[in-house]
């Protein structure tokens, strides 16, 4: 599902999802990218992340995201922040989808 999330990219991804998102998808795509995460994309991850909060029903998502969804949208991030390039976007990610440090 990783590499596949990769070669459809933010834009397609967008697209798909304009309307909303359900929200088990929303958990098992965050849940993917955390456990799949190679540095090497941590690009095509953060447009990811950013272009699924475009979603109509972004927040109402994210609200019913479970616990271990939340640990595993936490991780994705902090590596992210990892990456010194990354440390801006990393930020913002976290105010969109409403993680507390």
């Amino acid at each position: 599902m990783f590499r596949l999330l990769m070669e459809t990219g933010a834009e397609l991804l967008s697209k798909l999802f304009s309307v909303e998102i359900s929200m088990g998808l929303l958990g098992e795509l965050l849940t993917v990218l955390n456990r799949e995460w190679s540095g090497s994309h941590e690009h095509v991850v953060v447009a990811i992340l950013e272009c699924l909060t475009h979603s109509q029903r972004f927040s109402l998502s994210i609200k019913f995201l479970s616990q271990q969804e939340r640990k595993e949208l936490k991780e994705l991030v902090h590596k992210i922040s990892s990456h010194q390039e990354c440390v801006d976007k990393a930020h913002h990610l976290k105010q969109l989808y409403d993680i507390s440090d």
